[in-house]
C-alpha cells in the first residue's frame, strides 16, 4: 500500500498574437466564417491538482483544473470590438472529478463548468452566451477472462437536464446516457 500523492500545477502566461484567427457560426452550426483579428492580447492562468489517496482495497482520486483567460483583440483602437474578449472565450473555466475504485465497482463524478462567453467581438447583452455546468455519473467494472477483459460501464451524462448552450442558439443535449462494453484481448 502507498501513500497519498498530491501533485499541483500552475502556469501563468501572457501571448501577444498577431493574425488570430476566430471562427463563428453564421447562419446554422455547419457554416461557419473565419474572422482575422490583427492583434489579441491573451493573459491567463492555468491551475490543475490531482490527489489519490489509497485506503486498502479502496483508492479515492479528486482532480480539478482552472483555466483564466483574458483575450482581448487589441487590433484598432476606434473599431467597436477593441479591448473587448475575443468571441467565445470563456474568462473562467474548469472541472473537477471524484472517483472511488474498489473490488467491486469503479465509480466516478465529474463537473465541466464554463464560464459566461460572447458570441461576437462585441461584449453585449445581446451577444452573451451564458456560462454553465454539466455534471455527470459513471460505475463501471472489469472482469477477468480466460484470455482477455471485459470493461463495462455505465455513465449519466448531463444529470440534473440542464439546457445549456456551447454555441448560440444551438442547445445542448439534456440528460443522456451511455453504455460501453469494452473487450481487451491480453
Amino acid at each position: 500500500q502507498s501513500d497519498m500523492t498530491l501533485d499541483v500545477m500552475a502556469d501563468a502566461y501572457y501571448n501577444r498574437v498577431t493574425d488570430k484567427l476566430v471562427a463563428i457560426p453564421t447562419q446554422n452550426l455547419f457554416l461557419w466564417s473565419m474572422m482575422n483579428l490583427g492583434r489579441v492580447e491573451i493573459k491567463g492562468l492555468d491551475l490543475s491538482a490531482q490527489a489519490n489517496v489509497p485506503m486498502g482495497r479502496h483508492q479515492l482520486s479528486v482532480s480539478g483544473n482552472y483555466t483564466y483567460q483574458d483575450a482581448r483583440d487589441m487590433t484598432d483602437p476606434t473599431d467597436k470590438t477593441y479591448d473587448q474578449q475575443i468571441p467565445y472565450i470563456p474568462r473562467h473555466s474548469g472541472g473537477a472529478i471524484l472517483s472511488w475504485s474498489n473490488p467491486w465497482v469503479d465509480c466516478s463524478y465529474s463537473v465541466v463548468l464554463v464560464g459566461d462567453r460572447y458570441r461576437l467581438g462585441q461584449n453585449t447583452a445581446e451577444n452573451l452566451v451564458e456560462g454553465y455546468a454539466d455534471q455527470s455519473i459513471g460505475a463501471g467494472r472489469k472482469f477477468a477472462l480466460k484470455h482477455g477483459q471485459v470493461e463495462l460501464r455505465v455513465s449519466v451524462m448531463n444529470i440534473f437536464d440542464v439546457q445549456y448552450e456551447v454555441v448560440k442558439s444551438y442547445p445542448m443535449m439534456g440528460r443522456n446516457f451511455r453504455i460501453k462494453i469494452e473487450y481487451t484481448i491480453l
